[in-house]
């Protein structure tokens, strides 16, 4: 999971904008780009 999103709100992970990139999330400074989700990539890591 995405730690970013892990941590958000309902409120904001429902606010989801769409770009002809992929989703941004406004509250939470986070995106994610199609290709990344399609390749199974949801965005930041935390080290090991």
């Amino acid at each position: 999971m995405n730690p970013r999103l892990e941590g958000g709100t309902e409120a904001e992970l429902e606010r989801i904008e769409l770009s002809p990139f992929g989703l941004h999330w406004p509250e939470l400074d986070e995106d994610l780009s199609m290709r990344g989700i399609l390749a199974g990539d949801f965005g930041q890591h935390t080290a090991p």
